[in-house]
């Protein structure tokens, strides 16, 4: 047989939502539990900011995050727990995805869901490691020496900087997921390496376009950026390229044991 019985569209919807479902009770118990090491991770993402005073021979007193309300850290604190929670349990949440699209597909091809799961984990904290120590400096640097060309102190609120550097490490996490999505797009048969190959140029315009607007305004940064992302989505070519052919070779062995002839 080369798929499972076909379900009916409600039984599909049913099972979406108790994915979903059971998807929200992991982040939420995952960032609960992460609220403890708030601090911790507050510290961490300062120490980009905290070098930039360092280099500036600037004191960390007189120009240190501020607070602008009294509950702002705290509510930043579980802005925190929520991204740190997530993506601890992020190889359980690829796995869920993964349950989900599987009865789609031949019982060969289900023996990929521990690479993807391990991949997209590896990838997510890849990127968000690169935009750590690569991106994230570069970014702050800019603003900083930018604000400083106009005579403007910088004095950046706790909220902001937190938000910003937040969403950087979470867009560069997820970016980095593009061999994975692929993966399971070209899995589902969603996508193929021809359709992939014949959209490269418009896919490397919209990864340049982005690139130019994440990050400051020098070639450098941007290619910075924009180079990595290239290169995953050459990778994501050549991963669909091997679906396409183990499917289509799963495809030819179903059809000879049917008694067809394979083309």
């Amino acid at each position: 047989m080369m798929h499972d019985k076909p379900e009916p569209i409600g039984k599909h919807l049913t099972d979406l939502r108790a994915m979903l479902i059971r998807m929200l009770v992991v982040v939420a118990l995952a960032a609960g539990s992460a609220f403890a090491f708030a601090p911790a991770l507050f510290r961490l993402l300062q120490r980009p900011y905290l070098r930039i005073l360092e280099s500036a021979g600037r004191e960390r007193a007189s120009v240190f995050l501020q607070t602008l309300e009294p509950s702002e850290t705290f509510k930043i604190s579980f802005t925190v727990a929520l991204i740190l929670g997530s993506a601890v349990v992020l190889p359980y949440l690829l796995y869920e995805l993964w349950r989900f699209i599987r009865t789609g597909l031949f019982p060969k091809e289900r023996r990929f869901a521990l690479p993807i799961v391990v991949s997209g984990t590896l990838l997510f904290f890849g990127g968000a490691l690169f935009a750590y120590f690569m991106v994230v400096p570069l970014v702050l640097a800019f603003f900083w020496d930018y604000s400083l060309r106009l005579g403007v102190t910088p004095a950046w609120s706790i909220s902001q900087y937190i938000d910003f550097v937040l969403g950087l490490l979470v867009a560069f996490g997820l970016s980095f997921e593009l061999p994975v999505v692929a993966s399971i797009l070209a899995a589902a048969g969603i996508v193929s390496a021809q359709m992939m190959r014949k959209i490269r140029g418009y896919a490397i315009f919209a990864i340049c376009l982005v690139s130019a607007l994440l990050t400051p305004s020098d070639v450098a940064s941007m290619l910075l950026m924009a180079i990595p992302l290239v290169a995953l989505y050459e990778i994501s070519i050549l991963i669909a390229t091997v679906i396409g052919r183990k499917q289509q070779m799963a495809v030819d062995t179903h059809r000879t044991q049917d008694g067809e002839i394979a083309p």
